[in-house]
């Protein structure tokens, strides 16, 4: 099969070396395992990034190869067509382990539609076939343990049981492989960029200054009714975060403190279990920037990697400009993947992302489990999603490690069954603050007085 003894994945940077392909499959399969590990899906993960890119074993692609890098090197135009890499691993998959055809065939172009790749990778395809029995030979000579003999339902632990489970968890082992995909190219192409990402920062870092800081506005406040009960539902979150994982609800009127309040209970929640970070939801952006203004301002010690904001508004902010630009770059790098111990985003961010098959908007998805998520303002959830919503809540609460807190002053009713909305299983949410208590809370913090006037 040719005579090239080196095979690469990627053209080399300017006055650089060339992207070594055995390397790039080892390095992402080993950064697809971190990621898969973390909700019982290591092995399989693994496999995903070993056999993503072995395509590009294809002479046509290494020729291919060469000639973009000759027409980088003599400014002239770059070739007008690739040659498509990405089936030969999803053919490989189809093989032996079937539920990682279509996240290998789509880590570049999105997940497909299960029909069309099954037309792609049928045995009626000679050509496709005809390329890939020849690069096979030369993949599993580069690459040692490339193939994979036992059974496919072995490589998840606890493996999904339905059609909801299945979708959500090829989703995940999708994004555990595009982030790794992505990390290992930008780590060979931009090392600076590289350089800037990650935080060592966890919620046990921000739990103490937040306790510090609420502690100084207790000792601060007035012996006010407001003041008090503030104080009160501040004490049922912390006594609340001791609990097992599951859902919560946070009922709290207006004016009783239930931002902060909510994040006390999310970071002594995840510190408890063990947790990777706290994702604050809201539906509005002017809700949000509120809220991410006034986390910056308790965490600001802890420097510009403690929260991330993330919507389609967040704008550049003005200063230094060295300093500005490098945070600027640290932030907008996080957003990609969501590697940060405190998330600020909205209702939109978050469940178009959990309901994407694009390798962007997925990519973060394998740091959503193990989290902590506040649903703040709760009742603004669309009524003709709810149904697709709490199923996909309720599944990363049972797989995925994740704890919910339905945040607001109106709850809605979501555990319910009926024709319309299977919700949450009925006595399965937890009420962080006591329901008779709540009820008393919205009473002194009542503001309007209704009067009906009689029928004439």
């Amino acid at each position: 099969m040719g005579k090239c003894s080196s095979f690469y994945a990627h053209t080399p940077v300017k006055g650089g070396d060339w992207h070594d392909l055995t390397s790039h499959l080892e390095q992402t399969a080993a950064k697809a395992h971190i990621n898969g590990a973390k909700f019982g899906a290591g092995e399989i993960t693994y496999l995903a990034g070993l056999w993503h890119d072995i395509g590009k074993f294809n002479p046509d692609f290494q020729e291919y190869l060469a000639l973009c890098e000759r027409a980088a090197r003599e400014g002239a135009p770059a070739p007008e067509r690739g040659v498509p890499h990405a089936v030969y691993g999803a053919l490989l998959a189809a093989e032996s382990v079937q539920m990682l055809a279509p996240v290998i065939y789509g880590h570049h172009a999105g997940l497909p539609q299960l029909a069309r790749l099954q037309s792609i990778v049928a045995e009626e395809n000679a050509d496709l076939r005809k390329v890939y029995k020849r690069l096979i030979p030369v993949a599993r000579e580069q690459v040692s343990g490339l193939l994979y003999a036992g059974e496919a339902r072995g490589l998840i632990h606890d493996p999904p049981a339905d059609a909801l489970q299945m979708e959500l968890m090829a989703r995940m082992i999708f994004s555990a492989l595009v982030d790794a995909d992505f990390l290992d190219t930008e780590a060979h192409f931009d090392p600076e960029i590289s350089r800037l990402r990650g935080t060592e920062l966890t919620p046990g870092d921000l739990w103490p200054v937040l306790k510090g800081d609420q502690e100084r506005l207790i000792s601060e406040a007035g012996p006010t009714p407001v003041n008090a009960v503030r104080q009160e539902v501040y004490a049922a979150c912390l006594r609340a975060a001791e609990l097992p994982r599951g859902v919560f609800r946070l009922s709290v009127p207006t004016g009783g403190g239930k931002t902060r309040s909510g994040l006390a209970f999310a970071l002594k929640h995840a510190i408890k279990h063990d947790l990777d970070r706290v994702i604050y939801v809201v539906p509005y952006t002017s809700i949000i920037e509120q809220t991410a203004g006034e986390f910056r301002a308790i965490f600001g010690a802890l420097g510009e990697g403690a929260v991330l904001e993330h919507h389609s508004a967040v704008g550049r902010e003005t200063g230094n400009a060295e300093r500005m630009h490098e945070a600027w770059m640290r932030a907008r790098l996080a957003t990609q993947n969501w590697d940060a111990p405190l998330i600020v985003t909205t209702t939109v961010q978050l469940f178009e992302s959990l309901f994407a098959n694009r390798p962007r908007r997925c990519r973060k998805l394998h740091n959503i489990s193990r989290s902590v998520i506040l649903l703040d303002e709760v009742q603004t959830l669309p009524l003709r999603l709810l149904a697709p919503i709490v199923d996909v809540m309720k599944e990363l609460v049972r797989r995925y490690e994740v704890s919910v807190v339905l945040c607001t002053a109106t709850q809605p009713a979501l555990e319910v069954e009926s024709r319309y909305l299977q919700g949450f299983d009925r006595g399965s949410v937890r009420d962080i603050v006591p329901q008779e208590r709540a009820s008393e809370h919205f009473q002194k913090l009542r503001r309007v007085e209704y009067e009906i006037p009689a029928e004439r």
